[in-house]
């Protein structure tokens, strides 16, 4: 760990300890209070149960309290669940129904210097990157807090869902540590004013906010929220998923290549790739077939 970095952990732990008795962050109470005593539990369900063409992936997740932790156990025990699901050829998108409140507050505080330290927040990158490189698009339902780590979860999957209730912060500058890792994708999302504000300031913002800023894609009622997953669904029914799975991972390119050259070239392999086999032009087909059928 750099030099510079090396007095914010010093200080992390008094400073963990006055922002949970002073800070004004509108958390619920037990959000962030204890630590996980028993593993996260996670539940995935394959949707429709008897579809041929693919599947989408529902995986919640539950700790012993309201909102899930991210202790180093529980990210654990998530990371696994995402690799069984990304080993099911089946699947062509997935659904995360559940976040994390935030970081496992008494597990910071616990942490024994910096490559403890280290330890765990590469943990967190681990699961987050996993979201980043899914070979298939995740998408992100989030209701209730969604603060710190549990916001850069979000912010590594493809698309945001969030109900009208749901709340966002970075609040790491409060316990004395920066925010890290997938933070640095908030720039990407929000735009680099917004992104010094939310993670200098520490503030807890709604999801109408977020969703002006860009960070959620869309926002519901909580009533409204399943039918707005059904409806994502249909939506995601529709698409060949191989074609998706190659858009997922040709995103990827051009986060990392940029849209210069070396983009637009990866672009062009993927197209010609696209019509290795027969399923592009089919596709094409069955669309200009119903265009017909409709203008009749």
């Amino acid at each position: 760990m750099s030099s510079f970095l090396q007095p914010a952990f010093r200080h992390a732990n008094q400073s963990l300890m006055r922002w949970s008795r002073n800070a004004s962050l509108a958390l619920p109470k037990r959000s962030f209070s204890s630590t996980v005593t028993r593993p996260l539990r996670t539940d995935v369900e394959y949707k429709p149960d008897d579809a041929d063409s693919g599947k989408i992936a529902h995986l919640s997740f539950f700790g012993d309290k309201k909102f899930p932790i991210a202790s180093r156990d529980s990210m654990q025990t998530l990371l696994a669940e995402l690799e069984s699901i990304e080993g099911r050829q089946d699947v062509f998108a997935l659904i995360i129904r559940s976040t994390f409140v935030g970081a496992d507050l008494d597990g910071l505080r616990c942490l024994q210097g910096p490559r403890d330290a280290k330890s765990f927040i590469k943990v967190v990158d681990n699961l987050c990157s996993k979201l980043q490189d899914f070979r298939i698009p995740v998408i992100s339902v989030i209701d209730g807090p969604c603060m710190g780590a549990g916001m850069e979860l979000a912010a590594a999957c493809d698309l945001r869902y969030a109900t009208s209730s749901a709340t966002f912060a970075m609040p790491e500058t409060r316990l004395g540590m920066p925010s890290v890792v997938q933070a640095s994708l908030m720039p990407g999302l929000i735009g680099w004013g917004r992104a010094r504000e939310l993670l200098y300031l520490g503030d807890v913002y709604d999801a109408h906010t977020m969703q002006l800023w860009g960070f959620v894609n869309k926002v519901f009622g909580r009533s409204e929220m399943e039918h707005a997953v059904i409806g994502l669904e249909q939506k995601l029914a529709q698409l060949e998923p191989k074609a998706l799975a190659t858009q997922k991972a040709l995103m990827r390119v051009w986060e990392k290549r940029g849209t210069e050259r070396a983009g637009i070239d990866a672009s062009i392999d993927a197209f010609t790739n696209a019509f290795v086999d027969e399923t592009a032009t089919k596709k094409i087909r069955a669309v200009r077939t119903a265009m017909k059928t409709r203008q009749l």
